[in-house]
């Protein structure tokens, strides 16, 4: 239908039966963390170099199940399945890209890595490495010790140090040069040289060109011509080809007796991936240890990995499979030029400068997919996900293919107004890339190719093979009630917050009571605001119960019917955020509280629905998530004297958090090993834990609460 998303309209095929949500959780019940997939080890070490050449693919390395080849021109790799006979490119094949004619468009889909970096003039770039390295013959190929695999080191950028255009050279070398240049090189050079001679220098500039080149004066000399940049970029190009090295460059220079002032710095990235093939199908992996680069001069931002592995062209049929709400199909060649992206897990509420993207669900799920006519295929990123954002398009977004990929935050950077220098202020995050990026493709044949396979075969990968629920079992139903919030009042004209109950514990009760009388079973309840001053709370390091809402002996009589008839009760708590504080609370906003990139105390915001700004009803402090794990170990402490089997963890569920302080920074992979530790004391401590959120607390809830059925509702054109 014109005018619906076609996220929506392909989102209702997939609901007809069931999401890509619902299929992959709920057949099983909860299971401790170790059954998340387990641990996929170490990354094999490299062995001996691989002397590979031509531009056909060739066989590398063979398992059972799979045959991995890599064509040494370019570094695309093929993952055959030998079940079918099926084969999953990295990149679209040469016959394909033969109708091609933009080289930029070419170079991107003839690459496996594309970079954004940022100079110290903040300065933006874009490499990829089929222009960057593969076109200059910067591709290294190793066999891998103990594993089927291979590793391709890339080296991305210019190896030189310096631009190989002369400043300055002796009339020898500039005939060395140009002897068998062809007519554009040649008029290139001479028209951009020229030959100085110390009796043509005028005499009040004499004693300053013999300082500078004090060959000068023994010969003549050809000296550059102050020329544009590309000019020179075309300058080195030629005498690169000519045979001019960086060694004979400085050769030349000392024989001069020039030192240039002004020396150009390039960029240069080293990136190895380690494919590694098992029996579930193919891992690619970045090494971060092994990720090398000036520092100094440049910041790399960006690395997008694998963009166009299984790309379809425009005549086949099939869609693609996003993390978008509860899952969403996007249909090959839908007319539609807008690109999807999404972050996994949502926003990093620690920037300061958070725009209002609309109510669009994060990516709780860090997987996507291909499903063709003939086969599919299951994308999984096991580690480095919460840097990672999703990104698919079609054959009609501007690229000719369609395609699902990642790319990862390597660098954070935001910008601010400055008002002592007047004008944007940039500042970037210390940190590099903190975690390993691994990727792991999984074929499926035709019986299998559907967004339900893709489900089955990813729930296999969190879970293993489990026993599945009994259909004896109620149908879990979900309630949740507010207990108490804060409200602005006055009193004589003067102002303060008070605390208002909108559910007491023993109306709580009264409501399971209705609901159990109609005969509603397996009710699960959610109990917000009812602890620390209602919804707006103070850090539960420590517990108070409200006396508003009945106080203690109230809250012990909820309980004990909760347990008594069988219903699920679940209080939720807060642990990622503050938003209220008071005398010795256990709270200090100069420790606990998170930083922003700019060194501001972060905040977060709710967005003002009528303005669409982060204008704030209600800031709420940003807790660091380094300090998670010990607030837990206080909350327990504390809970397990009120008797309640049940907890709603909240936020903790769902938000990964950076903290940009110096002196203790946090990286986002980091909070998530902080948030996935926190998760797991709690249910060590044996508590039956309700989530709302996505990957990082489904391996452990026993229930999971509020799943997202929306999606981002993208517009097809016209």
């Amino acid at each position: 239908m014109k005018g619906r998303g076609f996220l929506k309209r392909t989102i209702v095929k997939a609901a007809a039966a069931a999401s890509f949500l619902a299929v992959t959780l709920t057949l099983f019940p909860a299971a401790p963390l170790s059954a998340a997939g387990g641990e996929t080890g170490g990354i094999p070490a490299a062995g001996e170099t691989l002397n590979l050449s031509g531009d056909a693919m060739q066989p590398v390395a063979e398992n059972e199940g799979y045959r991995l080849s890599v064509n040494p021109a370019t570094g695309a790799v093929e993952l055959l399945d030998k079940a079918d006979g099926s084969a999953w490119r990295s990149n679209p094949a040469p016959e394909q890209l033969t109708a091609v004619t933009d080289s930029s468009q070419l170079a991107e889909l003839n690459s496996q890595l594309e970079l954004t970096f940022f100079d110290t003039k903040n300065k933006q770039y874009q490499y990829t490495n089929y222009e960057q390295a593969a076109q200059k013959g910067q591709l290294v190929f190793q066999k891998l010790q103990g594993a089927d695999g291979l590793k391709i080191t890339y080296q991305i950028g210019r190896l030189e140090s310096r631009m190989l255009a002369p400043d300055v050279m002796t009339a020898a070398l500039y005939a060395s040069l140009t002897e068998g240049l062809d007519e554009e090189a040649l008029k290139t050079v001479t028209s951009n040289y020229t030959l100085l001679s110390l009796e043509t220098v005028p005499e009040s500039k004499r004693q300053e060109t013999v300082e500078k080149y004090p060959a000068i004066k023994n010969e003549d000399l050809y000296v550059l011509r102050n020329v544009a940049e590309r000019v020179r970029r075309r300058l080195d190009e030629i005498f690169k080809a000519a045979g001019l090295t960086v060694e004979r460059l400085e050769e030349e220079y000392t024989l001069i007796g020039y030192e240039p002032t002004d020396e150009d710095v390039y960029a240069l990235f080293t990136i190895p991936l380690v494919y590694v093939l098992d029996d579930a199908g193919l891992t690619v992996t970045i090494p971060r240890d092994e990720v090398a680069y000036d520092t100094e001069n440049f910041s790399l931002n960006k690395i997008t990995l694998h963009k166009f592995f299984g790309a379809q062209d425009i005549l086949s049929s099939g869609y693609l499979l996003v993390p978008d709400g509860s899952g969403a199909l996007i249909d090959f060649n839908e007319p539609s030029s807008e690109v999807f992206r999404k972050p996994v897990y949502g926003a990093d509420r620690s920037f300061a400068n958070l725009e209002f993207t609309g109510y669009a669900p994060p990516a709780a799920l860090p997987v996507y997919g291909i499903v063709t006519s003939r086969n599919a295929l299951l994308a999984v990123i096991e580690s480095g996900e919460s840097e990672a954002e999703l990104l698919a398009g079609t054959a009609q977004s501007g690229m000719g293919f369609n395609y699902a990929g990642a790319a990862f935050t390597t660098v954070e950077r935001e910008s601010f107004y400055s008002t002592r220098k007047h004008g944007a202020l940039v500042k970037a995050s210390p940190a590099m890339l903190q975690a390993d990026i691994r990727l792991r493709y999984r074929p499926l044949p035709k019986e299998q190719a559907s967004y339900a396979g893709l489900a089955a075969a990813y729930r296999e990968r969190l879970f293993g093979v489990r026993e599945t629920l009994s259909p004896e079992e109620p149908v879990a139903f979900y309630l949740t009630s507010v207990g108490a919030i804060s409200k602005r009042k006055t009193v004589l004209g003067l102002g303060y917050w008070a605390t208002v109950p909108l559910t007491t514990y023993g109306e709580a009760q009264e409501i399971l009571q209705a609901l159990l009388d109609k005969g509603v079973g397996g009710i699960q309840y959610r109990y917000d605001g009812w602890y620390n001053g209602g919804v707006e709370s103070r850090l539960p390091s420590r517990l108070s119960l409200v006396s508003e809402l009945g106080g203690k002996k109230a809250f012990q009589a909820l309980t004990a019917y909760a347990g008594e008839k069988g219903v699920g009760l679940y209080p939720n708590v807060d642990f990622n955020y503050v938003s209220s504080t008071g005398w010795f609370d256990g709270f200090s906003k100069t420790f606990d509280a998170a930083r922003s990139v700019d060194g501001a105390v972060a905040l977060a915001f709710d967005f003002n629905i009528s303005t669409l700004s982060n204008y704030a009803v209600w800031n709420r402090y940003i807790y660091s998530a380094g300090r998670l794990p010990g607030l837990v170990g206080k909350f327990t402490a504390a809970y397990d004297k009120l008797g309640v089997p049940g907890l709603s963890v909240g936020a903790l569920a769902r938000d990964v958090n950076s903290d940009f302080t110096k002196s203790r920074p946090v990286t986002r992979p980091l909070a998530q090993r902080y948030t996935e530790e926190s998760l797991a004391s709690l249910q060590q401590a044996g508590y039956r834990l309700l989530g709302v959120g996505g990957m990082i607390v489904f391996p452990i809830a026993a229930m999971l609460f509020k799943q997202l059925w929306d999606h981002s509702g993208l517009q097809p054109d016209g």
